[in-house]
Protein backbone atom coordinates (compact mmCIF):
# COMPACT_ATOMS: atom_id res chain seq x y z
CA UNK A 1 0.00 0.00 0.00
CA UNK A 2 2.86 2.39 0.85
CA UNK A 3 4.41 1.71 -2.57
CA UNK A 4 1.15 2.57 -4.36
CA UNK A 5 0.86 5.87 -2.51
CA UNK A 6 4.48 6.84 -3.38
CA UNK A 7 3.89 5.97 -7.02
CA UNK A 8 0.78 8.10 -7.16
CA UNK A 9 2.50 11.09 -5.57
CA UNK A 10 5.37 10.86 -8.09
CA UNK A 11 2.93 10.76 -11.02
CA UNK A 12 1.15 13.89 -9.75
CA UNK A 13 4.48 15.80 -9.39
CA UNK A 14 5.63 14.88 -12.91
CA UNK A 15 2.33 15.94 -14.40
CA UNK A 16 2.64 19.31 -12.62
CA UNK A 17 6.14 20.04 -13.98
CA UNK A 18 5.24 19.01 -17.52
CA UNK A 19 2.19 21.23 -17.48
CA UNK A 20 4.18 24.22 -16.08
CA UNK A 21 7.20 24.03 -18.58
CA UNK A 22 5.24 23.37 -21.72
CA UNK A 23 1.94 25.27 -21.48
CA UNK A 24 -0.43 24.99 -24.38
CA UNK A 25 -1.32 28.72 -24.35
CA UNK A 26 -0.93 30.77 -27.50
CA UNK A 27 1.20 33.37 -25.62
CA UNK A 28 4.22 31.07 -25.45
CA UNK A 29 7.43 32.49 -27.04
CA UNK A 30 8.30 31.08 -30.43
CA UNK A 31 10.67 28.17 -30.31
CA UNK A 32 14.05 28.43 -32.03
CA UNK A 33 15.47 25.72 -34.18
CA UNK A 34 18.67 24.24 -32.86
CA UNK A 35 21.75 25.27 -34.89
CA UNK A 36 20.15 28.34 -36.56
CA UNK A 37 22.45 31.53 -36.49
CA UNK A 38 20.70 34.77 -35.60
CA UNK A 39 20.71 37.41 -38.34
CA UNK A 40 24.05 39.24 -38.53
CA UNK A 41 24.08 42.99 -38.05
CA UNK A 42 27.77 43.48 -39.20
CA UNK A 43 29.40 42.42 -42.47
CA UNK A 44 31.26 39.18 -42.31
CA UNK A 45 34.97 38.90 -43.04
CA UNK A 46 35.81 39.03 -46.72
CA UNK A 47 32.70 40.99 -47.72
CA UNK A 48 32.71 44.73 -48.54
CA UNK A 49 31.28 47.02 -45.87
CA UNK A 50 29.12 48.71 -48.47
CA UNK A 51 28.02 47.45 -51.88
CA UNK A 52 29.52 49.24 -54.88
CA UNK A 53 27.16 50.94 -57.26
CA UNK A 54 27.15 50.30 -60.95
CA UNK A 55 28.91 53.60 -61.65
CA UNK A 56 31.79 53.10 -59.16
CA UNK A 57 35.22 52.92 -60.97
CA UNK A 58 37.34 49.86 -60.51
CA UNK A 59 40.72 50.35 -58.79
CA UNK A 60 43.62 50.66 -61.28
CA UNK A 61 47.41 51.03 -61.06
CA UNK A 62 48.80 54.55 -61.23
CA UNK A 63 49.90 55.44 -64.74
CA UNK A 64 53.63 55.19 -65.45
CA UNK A 65 55.13 58.35 -66.91
CA UNK A 66 57.50 57.95 -69.83
CA UNK A 67 59.24 61.28 -69.18
CA UNK A 68 61.76 59.66 -66.82
CA UNK A 69 62.77 56.88 -69.22
CA UNK A 70 66.09 57.23 -71.06
CA UNK A 71 65.72 58.58 -74.61
CA UNK A 72 66.32 56.40 -77.61
CA UNK A 73 69.34 57.07 -79.79
CA UNK A 74 67.24 58.78 -82.49
CA UNK A 75 65.58 61.06 -79.93
CA UNK A 76 68.93 61.81 -78.32
CA UNK A 77 70.52 62.74 -81.64
CA UNK A 78 67.52 64.90 -82.55
CA UNK A 79 67.92 66.80 -79.28
CA UNK A 80 71.64 67.25 -79.98
CA UNK A 81 70.84 68.67 -83.44
CA UNK A 82 68.50 71.20 -81.78
CA UNK A 83 71.16 72.11 -79.23
CA UNK A 84 69.26 70.49 -76.34
CA UNK A 85 71.64 68.91 -73.83
CA UNK A 86 70.23 65.77 -72.23
CA UNK A 87 71.79 62.84 -70.45
CA UNK A 88 71.84 59.40 -72.05
CA UNK A 89 72.99 56.14 -70.56
CA UNK A 90 75.67 54.17 -72.33
CA UNK A 91 78.65 51.96 -71.67
CA UNK A 92 82.34 52.76 -71.61
CA UNK A 93 84.67 50.02 -72.84
CA UNK A 94 88.36 50.03 -71.98
CA UNK A 95 91.20 47.54 -71.34
CA UNK A 96 91.10 45.98 -67.89
CA UNK A 97 94.80 45.13 -68.19
CA UNK A 98 97.39 46.57 -70.54
CA UNK A 99 100.75 44.91 -71.29
CA UNK A 100 103.60 46.72 -73.01
CA UNK A 101 107.33 46.39 -73.62
CA UNK A 102 109.88 48.72 -72.09
CA UNK A 103 110.83 51.48 -74.52
CA UNK A 104 108.23 50.40 -77.11
CA UNK A 105 105.16 52.54 -77.81
CA UNK A 106 101.79 50.78 -77.45
CA UNK A 107 98.30 51.92 -78.48
CA UNK A 108 95.65 52.32 -75.77
CA UNK A 109 92.05 52.37 -77.09
CA UNK A 110 88.81 53.28 -75.28
CA UNK A 111 85.24 53.57 -76.57
CA UNK A 112 81.77 54.72 -75.48
CA UNK A 113 78.63 53.08 -76.89
CA UNK A 114 75.17 54.67 -76.48
CA UNK A 115 73.25 52.53 -78.96
CA UNK A 116 69.89 51.15 -77.85
CA UNK A 117 71.38 47.67 -78.19
CA UNK A 118 75.08 47.98 -77.27
CA UNK A 119 77.66 46.09 -79.26
CA UNK A 120 79.79 43.42 -77.56
CA UNK A 121 82.75 45.08 -75.80
CA UNK A 122 85.26 42.93 -77.71
CA UNK A 123 84.06 44.50 -80.96
CA UNK A 124 84.84 48.01 -79.70
CA UNK A 125 88.19 47.45 -77.98
CA UNK A 126 90.70 44.77 -78.89
CA UNK A 127 92.54 43.68 -75.75
CA UNK A 128 93.14 40.42 -73.84
CA UNK A 129 90.88 41.64 -71.02
CA UNK A 130 88.16 44.21 -71.68
CA UNK A 131 85.92 45.86 -69.08
CA UNK A 132 82.54 47.51 -69.68
CA UNK A 133 80.85 49.91 -67.24
CA UNK A 134 77.76 52.11 -67.34
CA UNK A 135 78.16 55.84 -67.90
CA UNK A 136 75.87 58.85 -68.45
CA UNK A 137 76.89 61.14 -71.29
CA UNK A 138 75.77 64.21 -73.22
CA UNK A 139 76.09 65.18 -76.88
CA UNK A 140 79.82 65.94 -76.64
CA UNK A 141 82.24 63.89 -74.58
CA UNK A 142 85.88 64.56 -73.69
CA UNK A 143 88.46 61.97 -72.74
CA UNK A 144 92.06 61.85 -71.59
CA UNK A 145 94.41 59.38 -69.94
CA UNK A 146 96.58 60.11 -66.92
CA UNK A 147 99.74 57.99 -66.70
CA UNK A 148 102.36 57.14 -64.09
CA UNK A 149 105.43 59.47 -63.91
CA UNK A 150 107.50 56.65 -65.42
CA UNK A 151 105.20 56.57 -68.47
CA UNK A 152 104.62 58.93 -71.37
CA UNK A 153 101.53 59.60 -73.51
CA UNK A 154 101.52 61.37 -76.86
CA UNK A 155 98.61 63.68 -75.95
CA UNK A 156 97.88 64.24 -72.25
CA UNK A 157 95.19 66.89 -72.96
CA UNK A 158 91.43 66.48 -73.20
CA UNK A 159 90.22 65.16 -76.57
CA UNK A 160 86.57 65.89 -77.39
CA UNK A 161 84.26 63.91 -79.61
CA UNK A 162 80.66 64.57 -80.66
CA UNK A 163 78.24 61.67 -80.96
CA UNK A 164 77.00 60.76 -84.41
CA UNK A 165 73.97 58.71 -85.52
CA UNK A 166 76.08 55.55 -85.27
CA UNK A 167 76.03 55.99 -81.49
CA UNK A 168 79.64 55.19 -80.60
CA UNK A 169 82.88 57.10 -80.02
CA UNK A 170 86.47 55.92 -79.65
CA UNK A 171 89.83 57.38 -78.67
CA UNK A 172 93.38 56.10 -79.01
CA UNK A 173 96.68 57.15 -77.43
CA UNK A 174 100.30 56.07 -77.87
CA UNK A 175 101.81 55.15 -74.50
CA UNK A 176 105.42 54.27 -73.64
CA UNK A 177 107.28 53.49 -70.42
CA UNK A 178 110.80 54.17 -69.18
CA UNK A 179 110.81 51.67 -66.32
CA UNK A 180 109.61 48.04 -66.07
CA UNK A 181 107.14 46.85 -63.48
CA UNK A 182 103.47 47.23 -62.55
CA UNK A 183 101.77 50.57 -63.14
CA UNK A 184 98.31 52.15 -63.29
CA UNK A 185 96.71 54.18 -66.05
CA UNK A 186 93.56 56.27 -65.55
CA UNK A 187 90.97 56.92 -68.24
CA UNK A 188 88.92 60.07 -67.49
CA UNK A 189 85.68 61.05 -69.24
CA UNK A 190 83.51 64.14 -68.83
CA UNK A 191 80.88 66.03 -70.83
CA UNK A 192 82.03 68.88 -73.06
CA UNK A 193 80.49 71.96 -74.64
CA UNK A 194 80.78 73.44 -78.13
CA UNK A 195 81.38 77.19 -78.42
CA UNK A 196 80.26 79.42 -81.28
CA UNK A 197 83.36 78.71 -83.31
CA UNK A 198 82.66 74.98 -83.14
CA UNK A 199 85.53 74.32 -80.77
CA UNK A 200 84.75 71.52 -78.33
CA UNK A 201 85.91 72.19 -74.79
CA UNK A 202 85.76 70.14 -71.61
CA UNK A 203 83.48 71.55 -68.95
CA UNK A 204 86.10 71.15 -66.22
CA UNK A 205 83.53 70.07 -63.63
CA UNK A 206 85.20 67.60 -61.30
CA UNK A 207 81.90 66.12 -60.16
CA UNK A 208 81.07 65.18 -63.76
CA UNK A 209 84.38 63.41 -64.36
CA UNK A 210 84.28 59.61 -64.45
CA UNK A 211 87.52 57.72 -63.84
CA UNK A 212 88.37 54.17 -64.93
CA UNK A 213 91.62 52.44 -63.92
CA UNK A 214 93.66 50.06 -66.06
CA UNK A 215 96.40 47.83 -64.63
CA UNK A 216 99.57 48.19 -66.71
CA UNK A 217 102.43 45.70 -66.81
CA UNK A 218 105.67 46.91 -68.39
CA UNK A 219 107.85 43.99 -69.47
CA UNK A 220 111.61 44.12 -70.12
CA UNK A 221 114.27 41.77 -71.53
CA UNK A 222 117.23 40.53 -69.46
CA UNK A 223 119.67 43.17 -70.81
CA UNK A 224 117.04 45.87 -70.24
CA UNK A 225 116.47 44.68 -66.69
CA UNK A 226 120.21 44.67 -66.01
CA UNK A 227 120.54 48.13 -67.52
CA UNK A 228 117.64 49.34 -65.42
CA UNK A 229 119.17 47.73 -62.34
CA UNK A 230 122.50 49.41 -63.07
CA UNK A 231 120.79 52.74 -63.66
CA UNK A 232 118.93 52.46 -60.38
CA UNK A 233 121.90 51.27 -58.30
CA UNK A 234 125.05 52.77 -59.83
CA UNK A 235 125.34 55.53 -57.17
CA UNK A 236 125.38 52.88 -54.46
CA UNK A 237 127.77 50.76 -56.48
CA UNK A 238 130.14 53.70 -56.90
CA UNK A 239 130.03 54.35 -53.18
CA UNK A 240 130.74 50.71 -52.42
CA UNK A 241 133.52 50.60 -55.02
CA UNK A 242 135.04 53.74 -53.52
CA UNK A 243 134.96 52.19 -50.09
CA UNK A 244 136.54 49.00 -51.37
CA UNK A 245 139.25 50.96 -53.22
CA UNK A 246 140.09 52.96 -50.12
CA UNK A 247 140.28 49.78 -48.10
CA UNK A 248 142.58 48.14 -50.66
CA UNK A 249 144.82 51.20 -50.80
CA UNK A 250 145.03 51.30 -47.03
CA UNK A 251 145.89 47.62 -46.96
CA UNK A 252 148.65 48.10 -49.54
CA UNK A 253 150.15 50.96 -47.57
CA UNK A 254 149.98 48.94 -44.38
CA UNK A 255 151.65 45.93 -46.00
CA UNK A 256 154.36 48.24 -47.37
CA UNK A 257 155.15 49.60 -43.95
CA UNK A 258 155.06 46.12 -42.52
CA UNK A 259 157.55 44.95 -45.16
CA UNK A 260 159.93 47.76 -44.38
CA UNK A 261 159.83 46.96 -40.68
CA UNK A 262 160.46 43.27 -41.37
CA UNK A 263 163.45 44.03 -43.59
CA UNK A 264 164.84 46.46 -41.02
CA UNK A 265 164.54 43.87 -38.29
CA UNK A 266 166.34 41.25 -40.40
CA UNK A 267 169.19 43.62 -41.18
CA UNK A 268 169.65 44.50 -37.51
CA UNK A 269 169.68 40.82 -36.55
CA UNK A 270 172.36 40.02 -39.15
CA UNK A 271 174.60 42.83 -38.00
CA UNK A 272 174.50 41.47 -34.49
Amino acid sequence: MGTSIATAVAAVVMAYFVETRYPSSSTDPPAQTVGTRPPATEPTEGQPSAPQTAGSPKPTRPPTSSTGSPPLLTDFMADCERGVEKWKLGQVVYPKTFAMELGVSAVYVAAVDIRDIPAPPSQLVSAPEVRSEAIAVKCVLSARIVVDPSMQVDNPNWVSRQFNPVGSLNWSWHVSATQPGSRELRLELQPAVVDRSGLQLATGSAWETSTFVTKVEVNASAPQRFGQWWSDNWPVLLLVAGGIGAAVLGFVKWTGRLGKEVRSARKSWRNH
